[in-house]
């Protein structure tokens, strides 16, 4: 096999196979997975990905060692007169030489654009990180609100079994058994609506991952909190464009500094001579607005950084703000899901279970069944929407501590 089809073969084998990892890694999604994942079939994250190979390709165009190509002059000329005749050739190389250090600036600049990207990318994957993290926890909060729905719809069904029996049997009203039927009925369609925003739920979070199909593990249960406020990939990111803006500033200052061309010539004149020799050029530098000194230029890179920074430490101080405002909101949050305990929660779901039982033994009226059936669902409803509630609040609060959640979440 020749050398080049069968690196492509191996090149495409192991490709292959990485996505196939990928893929069998996201099949089963977890609050642990289920950001990297998410980052992994991320559009916005490959951009950014790409822009970050752009800026360190420009490092090796920063680095080149001459500033232009030489330059290579020939002229010829013929004289001619009545007595005699003459032909001169005329050569010269030139070549512009940098001495002004701006090779070096070039590169410190092509570095820092790197970092800036770099940090860009950051950016780009916590926030779909934390669309994932979002989108999984509505996924679970989703299906346990349809859980309890079938729960209520199976349960208003056989209580609406009973008061028509009872009615036909004559211990019973007709009417009671219409409103039954009924009471069941939009138990139904509320089971329906329900079941239609968590296949919503469910497309949207495996759009998010790259996948047709998904398998949802975990528990309604909020992130751990980070025990301290980390450096924001926000402020980072403007960090790394000052640094940048400033590399940028010192490029455009040592451009100033002219650029000298050195320079060989050969001559061959009418007279039979040779003639060989050197030379040197320099531009001559004038004040603007004469002339370009990059003064301006240099002025508004350097506004610019400067502004960028400034933008960078307001970023800060609001993030940390608005964490500790977060802070405070989860915690009430979750205090309100941890409200409804376990316990409780067994002992509202045995008793919707026993309220067929209790109209069957005479003990309740169908009307009656349904009133405490709405109260014990609305309280379990209620548990579900808290829990929902403080996992989100635990996302938005990760977040905004600058937790990586790109590498995963706990």
């Amino acid at each position: 096999m020749k050398p080049l089809p069968a690196a492509i073969l191996i090149s495409a084998f192991l490709l292959f196979a990485t996505r196939a990892r990928a893929e069998t890694a996201c099949a089963t999604l977890t609050r642990e997975n289920v950001g990297p994942c998410a980052v992994a079939a991320s559009p916005d994250v490959r951009a950014a990905a790409l822009t970050v190979t752009a800026r360190q390709a420009e490092i090796g165009r920063a680095r080149v060692l001459l500033p232009s190509n030489p330059t290579l002059g020939l002229s010829f000329a013929g004289r001619r007169s009545a007595e005699d005749s003459a032909f001169n050739a005329y050569a010269q190389l030139g070549q512009e030489i940098e001495i002004g250090g701006q090779r070096g600036a070039r590169g410190r600049e092509a570095e820092a654009r790197v970092g800036a990207s770099e940090a860009t990318k950051v950016v780009v994957a916590r926030d779909i990180a934390a669309d994932a993290l979002t989108a999984y926890f509505e996924v679970l909060a989703a299906r346990e609100e349809v859980a309890l729905l079938r729960r209520v719809e199976t349960l208003a069904t056989r209580v609406a079994d009973v008061a028509r029996a009872q009615a036909k049997a004559g211990a019973g009203s007709e009417l009671d058994a219409d409103v039954a039927e009924a009471q069941a009925q939009k138990r139904t369609q509320s089971r329906m609506v329900t079941e239609g925003k968590a296949a919503a739920a469910e497309v949207r979070l495996s759009r998010l991952v790259g996948q047709t199909a998904i398998v949802v593990d975990g528990k309604l249960e909020p992130l751990v909190s980070p025990a301290r406020q980390q450096p924001g990939a926000q402020v980072l990111a403007l960090q790394k464009e000052a640094v940048a803006l400033d590399a940028q500033a010192s490029v455009l200052n040592r451009s100033r500094m002219p650029n000298v061309t050195v320079s060989v010539f050969a001559q061959s004149d009418g007279f039979r001579e040779r003639v060989l020799g050197a030379g040197l050029s320099v531009p001559i530098p004038l004040p603007e607005p004469l002339g370009r000194s990059r003064a301006s230029d240099i002025a508004v890179v350097r506004a610019e950084a400067d502004a960028t920074r400034a933008e960078a430490e307001a970023k800060r101080a609001g993030l940390s703000r608005e964490a500790d405002a977060q802070q405070a909101e989860t915690e009430a949050l979750a205090r309100a899901a941890a409200s409804i305990d376990d316990a409780r929660a067994s002992r509202a779901e045995a008793s919707l279970g026993k309220l067929a039982e209790e109209v069957e033994k005479g003990r309740l009226q169908a009307r009656e069944a349904f009133v405490a059936q709405d109260a014990l669902t609305e309280m379990l409803g209620q548990r579900i929407a808290a829990k929902r509630e403080a996992c989100l609040a635990s996302v938005k609060l990760a977040a905004l501590r600058g937790a990586p959640l790109d590498r995963g979440a706990r």
